[in-house]
């Protein structure tokens, strides 16, 4: 089906902005030089059933924004508005308006307008495809984003470039137009090809069916889901999250930002946030006696830093909030073994919890303490929620029903009893109920595709989706997730997932992609992935301090629910772990020997980023920079030996290659002043007498096309405009020039490893100024962390 061949990047951006200066022709000129790199043959009429390919691929063009997301202004302030010829025309090949005139100088232009032929390739083929898995498809569609990615990075190199040789106004304006006209048509093209590719892999994991002559003669046992992966470029666009209304917080926002493959478009996402809750206040915390959201600039809500509140007294919708709290019956709990769930009946003498064995006609509650459902079975529940909860189970066909506040005690042994049951509860539940306050307020009883597109995106935004064992539950229960909403009406969330991809809006549909804890999984993702684990908890957040650890174990499949990083950790000799994945500001094991390039949590928490700085006598900054982790599957692994030779000191490491720079004393003459930058962590470490030499590390990349040690190995919607991937900082008490090999005389010692056989990990921290080092300064060695 595809074909892409190998181009001179640069030449072919420099050609696009040659194209761009022709007004009559610019459109069709940039639309032929894009459509080489990317050819596709349409499988033979007798064989497609074309007809109804061109209507589906017309019904994915149509769902798509009308315009791109819109660039920051000065990368397009240029545009040409008195020339008609660059203006769209009624007539020509654009997406549907629904009768809305454009908003901006930017939306009344051809090139972010009118669709390219690459687009109607990709529908074309994701139409015929029907949501069959299609391995080629997938690498392809990768590869061309990858392409479309370095040609707007080339575009704004090259429109630099001749900034300084251009003599003369007319000059340098029809340069500068030219490239913002030809990068607007890139970036409207990787917009589409990018949401396109993210609808595709979504309906290939809605239906989970293997492409039979892609995997002939035998599709894979069981079925796997695609990678799918996608480089960002450095282009900046306008802030979304300005359009949102006031009740929204601005970490949930961020939370679905990052968790998407690069720049996504998240205006059908608020527009129908928006709609739905426009008349709210701001919920975040207080400023003055007056509520409000949370900064888009603090790495954190205070809404999540905050405990449970006291007061879980949560009632049903028609309760007059007068009925009783129901208490446990403990000896009904400790006669039940485990795993255990509350029956649909009371005690007959006493109004008391009754409990049995949690079974696959259980049914399983998720929810947030935060909406006043939380407690613990000692206290006891309000009786309108039992009775809900219970009506709801006969609803389902359930005999019993599962909520932490009636099944977790408060008693340090029973708790983590209890804990080590939550991954066998949902996974074996008859239905796993999402109930957040939000969702419950949106009435679903006539599901329509606006519906669903409401549901999704509250969802999306809830507070449901921020915290950490929620999302445990999610995967865990995956298999027959329901929303319940307004009057206790539950509601298959597969059903509003299946409405969205068949009619609805393609921009939410992309997004989902980022959340795959709310599609369908196969068995092989019951074990969450070490590095999908972490990233997906990173932003997320528990109220008890040490549950980070218990969750991030229970998601990679240890139903012993560890409570300890060093033992995390030590199980996992052997494992190959992503460098990239290391990247980041979360907490580290202390004092474990071996380990202290180790996270200690997933959650680049910023007040324990405050509080470290706090121990060490670190110069505090009032928002210290935060790095959240993220999977990145395009970085070299590093694996955590053991080693057996008695003259290691530590025989616990993490061994890798790397991207080396050697710290040199004319460095930190020149930088060491620059608060909370890897130069001024190098001195204090240096400062401290114990340590020898300083080095700063990148991960290696093994892919050709993007290795260099200057590659934005973070996604670039983790970093500020303009910044540099950051460094981890890393130092050696060793003070040895070489290596004495008969000495570590082992297989894993290689003569082009760093001298220095132990490095110890000291943080990742900010290049700043960001060409403060050469990028080909870096060298890659091999290297042991400890």
């Amino acid at each position: 089906i595809w074909s892409s061949e190998p181009y001179n990047l640069s030449l072919e951006a420099a050609g696009l902005v040659e194209c761009a200066k022709e007004p009559e022709r610019h459109w069709e000129l940039l639309d032929k030089k894009v459509q080489g790199i990317l050819t596709c043959t349409v499988p033979p009429w007798h064989r497609s059933k074309s007809l109804q390919t061109v209507r589906s691929a017309v019904a994915i063009i149509t769902r798509l924004p009308q315009s791109s997301l819109r660039l920051s202004s000065n990368l397009w302030s240029t545009f040409n508005t008195s020339d008609s010829h660059y203006l769209h025309e009624p007539g020509r090949p654009s997406i549907p308006s629904n009768g809305e005139a454009p908003t901006s100088s930017w939306e009344k232009h051809k090139v972010v307008s009118m669709v390219d032929s690459n687009t109607i390739l990709l529908a074309l083929v994701t139409a015929h495809l029907n949501q069959t898995s299609h391995r080629l498809m997938g690498t392809q569609m990768t590869d061309y984003m990858k392409i479309l990615s370095i040609l707007l990075d080339e575009i704004t190199a090259f429109e630099a470039s001749l900034m300084t040789t251009l003599s003369g106004d007319l000059d340098i304006s029809t340069h500068l137009h030219s490239c913002q006209v030809a990068r607007a048509f890139v970036w409207t093209a990787w917009q589409r090809s990018l949401q396109i590719s993210s609808y595709y892999f979504f309906g290939t994991r809605l239906r989970r069916e293997c492409n039979i002559e892609d995997w002939y003669p035998h599709p894979p046992q069981p079925y796997e889901d695609l990678p799918f992966s996608v480089v960002g470029n450095l282009l900046k666009t306008e802030e979304q999250a300005d359009q949102a209304c006031r009740y929204m917080c601005r970490h949930s926002f961020d939370l679905v930002r990052l968790s998407s493959f690069s720049t996504q478009d998240f205006r059908t996402l608020i527009l129908c946030y928006n709609n739905q809750f426009c008349n709210r206040n701001p919920r975040c915390y207080q400023e003055d006696s007056e509520w409000v959201h949370c900064k888009p600039s603090a790495p954190f809500c205070p809404r999540c830093a905050q405990s449970a509140p006291e007061d879980q007294s949560a009632h049903d919708k028609d309760c007059a909030r007068s009925c009783q709290r129901i208490p446990w019956h403990r000896d009904s709990y400790l006669s039940t073994p485990a795993p255990r769930s509350v029956d649909l009946s009371l005690h007959q003498s006493r109004a008391t919890l009754q409990y049995r064995r949690a079974t696959d006609q259980t049914l399983a509650i998720s929810h947030v303490w935060s909406h006043g459902q939380g407690g613990r079975p000692e206290e006891g529940f309000n009786k309108c929620l039992h009775n809900r909860y219970s009506a709801l189970a006969v609803h389902f066909g359930c005999d019993s029903y599962w909520i932490d506040a009636a099944c977790i005690p408060s008693d340090k042994n029973l708790r983590s009893e209890a804990i080590k049951t939550i991954n066998p509860i949902f996974k074996h539940s008859k239905v796993t109920l999402i109930c957040d306050r939000d969702i419950m307020s949106i009435d679903a009883q006539d599901l329509s595709p606006e519906k669903c597109e409401t549901l999704v995106s509250v969802l999306l935004l809830s507070d449901w989706n921020t915290r950490a064992w929620t999302l445990l539950e999610a995967i865990r229960g995956n298999r027959a997730i329901h929303l319940l909403c307004k009057d206790n009406n539950p509601v298959a969330l597969r059903d509003i997932l299946s409405l969205l991809y068949n009619q609805g809006s393609i921009t939410l549909c992309a997004l989902l992609i980022g959340s795959p804890h709310l599609l369908p999984m196969s068995e092989m993702d019951y074990n969450v992935g070490l590095e999908r684990a972490g990233v997906m908890l990173s932003r997320r957040f528990t109220s008890n301090e040490g549950d980070a650890i218990i969750i991030w174990s229970l998601l990679c499949g240890n139903d012993m629910a560890e409570t300890k990083p060093e033992r995390f950790w030590k199980a996992r000799l052997r494992t190959r772990i992503s460098t990239g994945f290391l990247m980041s500001t979360c907490e580290r094991v202390n004092g474990v020997p071996g380990l202290s390039w180790a996270p200690a949590t997933p959650i680049a928490n910023p007040l324990a980023a405050i509080a470290h700085a706090k121990d060490t006598n670190t110069k505090l900054v009032s928002n210290p920079r935060v790095y959240w982790p993220h999977d990145s599957t395009t970085t070299v692994t590093a694996t955590l030996l053991q080693a057996q030779h008695k003259n290691f000191k530590t025989p616990l490491f993490l061994h890798s290659s790397w991207y080396v720079y050697i710290v040199q004393p004319q460095d930190l003459k020149k930088h060491s002043t620059i608060p909370n930058s890897c130069w001024e962590r190098a001195q204090q470490v240096l400062s401290l007498g114990e340590y020898k030499k300083v080095i700063f590390l990148r991960p290696s990349i093994p892919d050709t096309l993007l290795a260099n040690s200057g590659f934005q190995f973070m996604p670039l919607q983790h970093l500020d405009y303009g910044e540099g991937s950051p460094v981890a900082v890393c130092a050696t008490k060793d003070d040895r020039e070489k290596f004495d090999v008969s000495r570590l005389a082992t297989e894993l010692t290689q003569e082009w490893e760093l001298s220095g056989e132990e490095w110890e990990w000291k943080g990742v921290y900010a290049v700043s100024p960001n060409d403060s080092i050469d990028i080909n300064a870096f060298e890659v060695m091999n290297l042991r962390i400890v």
